[in-house]
């Protein structure tokens, strides 16, 4: 795969130069970018110069609501997107099995009283070694892009969505 590509579809740097959600690949912005890029002595650093000079005006929209652990951010009339913010503050993971019930009644708040839905979340910036190692060995085990995605120990159910499945989901 050659590297624009995978820039374009595996990273979330197109969001972060400020360039919109549409993955353009001809975008001036991208193109400026990839440019810098292919003649870098440090990819690293050329991708960090290039996002500092980018206007950060453009950023993610301002959080409209917070429900719990949740907060919404309006993207347009008719979508949102999802935040989540550990608030936990035994230790234990907002997310985990235990929580479900509470995650719900969140949700059931959050969707009952907002257009629509997407998701995004990380916690405390940390990386489980356990989920990383289950990564790095089915990488390990891989011999082409085709199964690159089943590696992952979480998939990705799904990233935007109409509203009224949600409404259906959380019964509002």
């Amino acid at each position: 795969m050659p590297l624009a590509d995978a820039l374009l579809g595996y990273t979330n740097f197109y969001i972060r130069f400020g360039l919109g959600r549409d993955f353009d690949r001809t975008h001036p912005g991208w193109q400026d970018y990839l440019a810098g890029l292919r003649v870098a002595d440090d990819g690293q650093d050329w991708t960090y110069r290039f996002y500092m000079t980018r206007p950060h005006a453009l950023g993610s929209p301002p959080v409209v609501a917070t429900f719990g652990c949740f907060s919404y951010s309006r993207l347009r009339d008719d979508r949102i997107r999802l935040h989540f913010e550990n608030a936990q503050t035994d230790g234990g993971s907002s997310l985990g099995s235990s929580r479900r019930s509470q995650r719900l009644a969140c949700c059931t708040t959050d969707f009952s009283t907002c257009p629509c839905g997407a998701n995004s979340w990380t916690r405390h910036g940390e990386i489980k070694k356990d989920m990383a190692r289950r990564l790095l060995d089915r990488l390990g085990s891989q011999s082409s892009l085709a199964g690159l995605d089943q590696c992952f120990p979480l998939q990705v159910l799904t990233v935007e969505a109409l509203v009224q499945e949600f409404y259906a989901f959380y019964g509002v």
